[in-house]
């Protein structure tokens, strides 16, 4: 817990949260495993929590993050695609 705490604190891009998802060469045992059970809890948050947490909170733009927390799901499952959201132009 204290090591997800520490990384919470400078995780502010795509490319920071990336980093917490995949595995890299000189990472430690602890590291390995602290990533995957940081994707696993990330899954089940994406799942059956964060449309609660979008509705509770104070959100302006509710249908928007609805729309990114099926995009998020996908880059977390698969973070090597885990580089940007793209957001899609609206139709006239």
């Amino acid at each position: 817990m204290q090591d997800m705490k520490e990384k919470k604190e400078t995780t502010n891009s795509m490319e920071s949260l990336r980093k917490l998802l995949i595995e890299e060469e000189g990472d430690t045992q602890l590291d390995v495993v602290t990533k995957a059970v940081f994707k696993e809890v990330s899954i089940i948050f994406m799942k059956y929590f964060a449309v609660n947490w979008i509705f509770s909170g104070k959100l302006v733009h509710k249908t928007a993050h609805l729309k990114f927390r099926f995009k998020m799901l996908r880059r977390i499952k698969n973070p090597e695609y885990f580089t940007y959201l793209k957001t899609l132009p609206k139709s006239a």
